[in-house]
């Protein structure tokens, strides 16, 4: 059973909305220097469909999220979580690849990361 003070992420994913995920995915075009046009027609849609998917007047398939993320050259998972608990989720998706390391790779990882916190001054995380 989750503690109370224990973030649940996978139910603060679902209740994404269509306007967040077209607000984010149009700073993210931005970023990248696409504007609706060349996205549009990556997509194989029209300019004002994308403009109504910015605008969350519609709904975009997860296919169409796939395929945004990949022209957009991010995981798609950025485009689903809340900006607010991605930090949170890169923390968890690096600790999951962590547990596939052999115990002598996180023996020797662990090593440098004692000799980082060590050579910075960094007190150590209870």
């Amino acid at each position: 059973m989750k503690r109370a003070h224990e973030k649940n992420i996978s139910s603060k994913t679902a209740s994404i909305s269509c306007q967040d995920l077209g607000s984010k995915s149009s700073s993210l075009r931005k970023a990248n220097s696409i504007t609706q046009s060349p996205l549009a027609a990556a997509l194989g849609l029209e300019v004002e469909t994308i403009s109504r998917y910015v605008r969350g007047l519609r709904n975009l398939s997860l296919e169409q999220i796939e395929a945004i993320a990949k022209i957009l050259d991010v995981a798609t998972w950025k485009l689903l979580v809340p900006n607010n608990d991605q930090k949170a989720l890169t923390r968890l998706i690096s600790a999951d690849k962590l547990t596939a390391l052999s115990s002598t790779d996180l023996d020797t990882l662990m090593s440098l990361i004692g000799v980082y916190v060590s050579a910075h001054a960094l007190s150590p995380r209870s």
